[in-house]
């Protein structure tokens, strides 16, 4: 056999798998779910309104993460805390979560985590204490 003819043999192959992987695909029911995962390395997770910042920086990715569901985020984070329990981004952004959803003492139990990890982090230990006042203020009313 020559190489043409495998060629062309490998092509007619391909394309009969292809026909009949579309028409399984148009014939059969999928449980589709929606999801984006928006990857960016060049952005500060402390610089999305998303996360907490105040300018309007990201407002697209703002208007997508409050179409989101909190609750599923939070028990999301609370997995990857327990699979890696010194990942300083999984206590941190749990805390962040469990902080917008006004769970302040689970809060500041993962903020704290958070900072005993990694000490040098400003947006850990502005949030930690933020979250410290807002409990402290919360118990004298």
């Amino acid at each position: 056999m020559t190489r043409r003819r495998i060629f062309i043999f490998a092509i007619i192959f391909i394309a009969i798998l292809c026909g009949i992987a579309f028409w399984r695909a148009r014939h059969l029911q999928f449980d589709v779910r929606r999801i984006v995962l928006i990857s960016i390395d060049t952005c500060r997770a402390d610089h999305l309104g998303c996360y907490g910042y105040e300018g309007d920086t990201t407002p697209n990715l703002d208007r997508i993460a409050r179409q989101g569901k909190l609750a599923d985020a939070i028990e999301h984070f609370h997995r990857g805390v327990k699979v890696e329990p010194d990942h300083f981004l999984g206590h941190y952004n749990l805390a962040k979560a469990l902080h917008a959803q006004g769970n302040l003492g689970q809060a500041l139990v993962h903020y704290r985590k958070a900072v005993t990890l990694d000490p040098g982090s400003p947006g850990a230990n502005y949030r930690y204490a933020n979250a410290l006042v807002a409990s402290a203020v919360s118990r004298r009313r």
